[in-house]
């Protein structure tokens, strides 16, 4: 599987997958293992990241690092009205998590739930949502908001225009500095990282809005 260059989480779903296709004790005992093994390399692998995203921090010019601890922008969900409700954005999210594309806490998946523009709740309409430190790679990001943008899940002021712009006001690097919109031409060439965030996020919120939508209704054309 790395010969084939398959990233070490899609690798321990699969060794996961395949210890229920055998009816064998031993067989599954294997693939658990093989799973576990790839997942203290994963969490050492974090760990060395961490301290990298820590060190580039700290010696990261202030100029260079956003003014407040306060997203300026959210994009607005448009979700609800496809019948995607809170929980299952956020089971979305927290896959996200747990491929390390954002931190494995509870503030950053809010702060992602929010800045997709999922408010719950008086509190939450009435104050600004934290940055969301994005830890993949930018044209996964860029992949991730163009997958729901062309789905119609999500929009922003001002419609196409403000499309990156938004993007650049709700993520930061993972050194904390902020995106810029040229951004907008780092497109995902990938297949395996299209393939990591479809698995993660985007194939899960599909179906269900194929289910809401009337053969009537016509796509928002999300360019």
């Amino acid at each position: 599987m790395t010969r084939r260059g398959i990233p070490l989480e899609r690798q321990q779903a699969l060794w996961l997958d395949f210890q229920r296709q055998l009816p064998d004790p031993a067989w599954a005992e294997l693939c658990l293992e093989r799973a576990e093994a790839l997942q203290q390399l994963l969490d050492r692998r974090r760990a060395l990241a961490d301290r990298a995203i820590v060190k580039s921090a700290s010696a990261a010019s202030p100029s260079f690092l956003p003014e407040s601890d306060l997203a300026p922008r959210h994009f607005v969900w448009l979700g609800e009205g496809l019948g995607i409700l809170a929980d299952q954005l956020r089971v979305g999210i927290s896959a996200l998590a747990r491929r390390g594309l954002i931190a494995n806490d509870s503030e950053q998946q809010e702060a992602l739930r929010r800045g997709l523009g999922l408010m719950l709740g008086d509190r939450e309409r009435r104050s600004q949502q934290p940055w969301v430190r994005w830890l993949g790679s930018g044209d996964m990001l860029n992949y991730l908001v163009n997958g729901l943008w062309q789905q119609g899940l999500i929009r922003c002021a001002d419609g196409q225009r403000m499309k990156w712009q938004t993007l650049c006001g709700v993520f930061l690097r993972a050194d904390g500095t902020p995106f810029q919109p040229s951004i907008k031409s780092n497109r995902c060439k990938n297949p395996l990282k299209r393939r990591e965030l479809d698995v993660a996020f985007l194939d899960g919120l599909q179906p269900l809005r194929a289910a809401a939508f009337s053969p009537l209704q016509v796509p928002i054309d999300g360019k």
